[in-house]
């Protein structure tokens, strides 16, 4: 029979460890279960006797001798005087195992000797303690692992921060001026490449070799091809790629070119470009780049924000909720000042421009007919909860900005119309006196008033 032997990965020495003790387990059953498969009695049918030899050892205990033999089917005692100890032989009446029972132990023998290669292929392999390590013990060889590649991890970031020997720009094999991680399968270009794919992509952060080391530059300069002097150049974010109204179906869209600079607003922060549009002249409206969101909608707005900037803010206020909005708008601006950019960005303008986009978000939730209330503070697994319940309740009602109208009105918080209506059915003003007290039976009782002063509808 082939021998059994491990492969390659070795178990560990915890599974080695089970793998011995539950070997040795099923060993001793299987053998604990052939002798009762062998001792199996038929007491109804009469079998040939078999000769059963027993004896004493030293101590006096009766022990087996011998293999079963078959023997005629007599039953005698003989005493066989020598020694020191007397040997008994006893014939006793024994069932005969059955043909399905060999057949049954010529199978286990084999598993036997399966078994038996199983365990001494395991009993081969070294066996080592095994030891969990604790907390601490797993932390201190983390720190030492960061400490020995601390060094070369360094040595490698200051090799990145200079020009290859030689570098040759990735499109023309030119010398290259430029470094774009954004681009993909572009790291280096020079000057005139760099103008030809960064017209179509002004949003990419680059870097300029100045000589010494790498600065990052805004997406309206870019390096002179003689000179090698970084220069303004023309950068616009990228039309409607259809270049058709959406509203009309109009196709003859018109250009339209500003004297100032168009604010674009990412997850990298803030951008200047040029400010050009494409207008429809048939609905007499802005045709809005994909993807982004304006600012205002007042004349023409100078601002545009990535769509997922607002998605991202409005999954931060749900798992963040104290965070705000200038928190917010700082790390932008802190994003755009360390990329070389104008970092400034507009609280209002952003504040009102994703209110207006969650609630055109609320409305195509409507239509694709998702559920909508859901309340984090009530769900099974609850997200927060504030113990006050007026927290960040302004009173807009006492400071003179005029009344504006709720997005959601009607959806969450009934309006009060509707809910003096309601109560005007139910008689609920009938019984209001004009002092404002109330009656309880035939006296006059404060408490028992239907309105309140303090406290109105």
């Amino acid at each position: 029979m082939a021998s059994f032997r491990w492969t390659n990965p070795q178990p560990s020495n915890a599974r080695v460890s089970d793998l011995r003790s539950q070997l040795e387990e099923d060993f001793r059953s299987f053998k604990t279960n052939r002798r009762r498969a062998a001792e199996k009695v038929n007491v109804g049918v009469k079998r040939p006797k078999v000769n059963v030899h027993y004896t004493y050892d030293a101590s006096g205990k009766r022990v087996k001798k011998g293999n079963y033999s078959r023997r005629p089917s007599t039953k005698s005692r003989s005493v066989i005087e020598g020694g020191s100890h007397a040997h008994e032989h006893y014939y006793e009446d024994v069932d005969a195992v059955s043909d399905g029972v060999q057949t049954e132990l010529q199978d286990d023998n084999q598993m036997e000797a399966t078994l038996q290669d199983l365990r001494n292929s395991l009993v081969s392999i070294p066996h080592s303690s095994t030891h969990t390590k604790t907390w601490n013990e797993r932390t201190e060889q983390v720190n030492q692992s960061w400490e020995s590649h601390r060094s070369a991890i360094f040595e490698s970031v200051i090799s990145l921060m200079a020009m290859p020997p030689g570098a040759k720009c990735s499109i023309c094999d030119d010398s290259a001026v430029i470094r774009c991680h954004e681009c993909c399968g572009i790291s280096y270009l020079c000057a005139l490449c760099d103008q030809d794919v960064h017209f179509w992509h002004p949003l990419h952060d680059r870097e300029y070799w100045n000589g010494e080391y790498y600065s990052f530059i805004p997406p309206t300069l870019s390096p002179d091809s003689v000179t090698g002097n970084l220069i303004d150049v023309d950068r616009q974010i990228s039309p409607n790629a259809l270049d058709i109204c959406v509203r009309c179906g109009n196709n003859n869209l018109k250009t339209k070119y500003f004297n100032s600079k168009r604010i674009v607003v990412t997850m990298r922060g803030r951008y200047e470009l040029d400010d050009v549009i494409l207008y429809c002249d048939v609905c007499n409206s802005e045709v809005f780049v994909e993807g982004f969101w304006p600012g205002s909608v007042e004349r023409h707005s100078h601002y545009l924000f990535d769509e997922d900037v607002f998605l991202f803010f409005d999954l931060l206020q749900k798992f963040s909720p104290g965070l705000s909005t200038s928190s917010f708008l700082h790390t932008l601006e802190q994003f755009s000042s360390m990329k070389s950019r104008t970092s400034r960005i507009n609280n209002v303008t952003f504040s009102r421009a994703f209110q207006e986009w969650r609630y055109c978000r609320y409305e195509i939730s409507k239509i694709k007919k998702c559920p909508q209330f859901h309340c984090p503070a009530c769900d099974d697994v609850q997200h927060s909860v504030h113990i006050d319940g007026n927290r960040k309740l302004y009173r807009f009602s006492k400071v003179q900005r005029g009344q504006q109208e709720s997005y959601y009105s009607g959806d969450f918080i009934v309006k009060d119309s509707v809910v003096d209506s309601h109560l005007e059915k139910l008689g609920y003003f009938s019984g209001v006196q004009s002092d404002g007290s109330g009656m309880c039976g035939t006296t006059r009782w404060k408490a028992a008033k239907a309105a309140s002063k303090t406290m109105p509808n």
